[in-house]
């Protein structure tokens, strides 16, 4: 999925629709990581290193600004980050740091966020956008 987010790791153009929307031309339903807004700015929060180094209340409140303004909350969690006694690859400093800091929070974090909200599909967020989209265009 596209993460409307542009930083040094990664990112698209900030002016990506946030809201799920048909790739043009492909029967394809996009479902963006919507980031929070702070201070004007997108600031990722659901996953990966993100979800790691914030500390869980902020991630709440983060989730919260992604509710409120009526997207969709999309968490996610790379396999590896819940391998704790993962082989440590003989990275440079920085790479070594956003690879592995706190990831032995990672389990704890997604149990949190799992008692926190009701939680769905990505499947049933595709197939809600693909009516809402159908019906918009019938």
């Amino acid at each position: 999925s596209l993460h409307p987010v542009k930083n040094f790791l990664y990112g698209e153009s900030v002016d990506t629709p946030l809201e799920p929307h048909r790739i043009a031309g492909t029967g394809l339903i996009e479902i963006p990581v919507v980031p929070a807004r702070f201070l004007g700015q997108p600031v990722p929060f659901s996953g990966g290193f993100y979800l790691r180094f914030f500390p869980f209340p902020v991630l709440r409140r983060a989730a919260n600004n992604v509710v409120g303004r009526d997207l969709p909350l999309q968490w996610y969690v790379h396999s590896w980050e819940v391998d704790v006694d993962q082989p440590r690859l003989p990275l440079k400093l920085h790479w070594r740091f956003f690879r592995y800091f706190r990831l032995s929070a990672t389990e704890g974090v997604m149990r949190g966020i799992a008692r926190s909200r009701p939680c769905v599909t990505v499947g049933e967020v595709a197939a809600e956008a693909r009516s809402r989209l159908e019906a918009a265009h019938a």
